[in-house]
């Protein structure tokens, strides 16, 4: 992912004046978790072009995840709240919608976020990540993990090489004592993942089943509920 960044970096010094280098640079840098980085940049290119929807939608989301990792939850409210200024700005961005999704999925308001990824899905359809998230929700929200299956598999039809799909059904896989095939979904998500920074997480969930499910064996005790 470095590496990226230094394409991007070269590419400001060739055209200083293009603001899709600077958004393309901040979604580096926001996969990265360089939050005050990916800001700068996502302001950066908002300030040559106003008008990208997606621009906006990430830097609302970056100033949200840095505002919780804080811990500060008031500004995160604030944040949180803006979003909908930017779907009233741009109500047709389906990348917006799912963000925002998100960013209500994280502070718990589940409800909320569900009609957000509905919203998603209804304007993009054959985007995996708004059903996987929807699963996700399901699970979070209501224990249902016969809906979360079902959306998360959905997913995975859509595009069968989604590390994230495969992620998400691994872990619900694990959750009910399905173990090999939990794993073997796991190493599927770790084979189809798209950065290093995004491998080294997914391999540590890997570990860390593989690991479980040893030490239980030769305990003979039974798994925990969660990765």
């Amino acid at each position: 992912m470095s590496e990226a960044v230094g394409v991007f970096d070269r590419a400001v010094g060739l055209d200083p004046s293009n603001p899709d280098v600077y958004l393309h640079r901040g979604q580096v840098h926001l996969v990265m978790e360089n939050l005050d980085m990916a800001i700068m940049d996502f302001q950066k290119s908002l300030s040559i072009n106003d008008s990208t929807a997606i621009a906006h939608i990430h830097k609302n989301f970056s100033e949200l995840r840095k505002a919780l990792s804080q811990q500060d939850f008031d500004k995160a409210e604030k944040i949180t709240l803006s979003f909908q200024d930017i779907l009233n700005r741009f109500p047709s961005c389906a990348d917006g919608y799912a963000f925002y999704g998100q960013a209500l999925l994280d502070m718990k308001k589940f409800e909320e976020a569900d009609d957000c990824f509905k919203k998603a899905i209804q304007l993009e359809p054959n985007n995996p990540n708004s059903y996987v998230h929807r699963g996700i929700l399901r699970l979070s929200w209501k224990e249902d993990f016969e809906g979360g299956y079902k959306f998360i598999k959905k997913g995975i039809e859509i595009d069968g090489h989604s590390s994230f799909a495969y992620q998400a059904l691994g872990t619900l896989e694990f959750q009910k004592g399905l173990i090999d095939s939990a794993i073997d979904l796991l190493e599927k998500a770790v084979d189809y993942s798209t950065s290093e920074t995004e491998m080294i997480h997914l391999y540590s969930i890997l570990l860390a089943a593989q690991v479980q499910h040893k030490v239980a064996a030769r305990l003979g005790v039974s798994m925990p509920s969660l990765i």
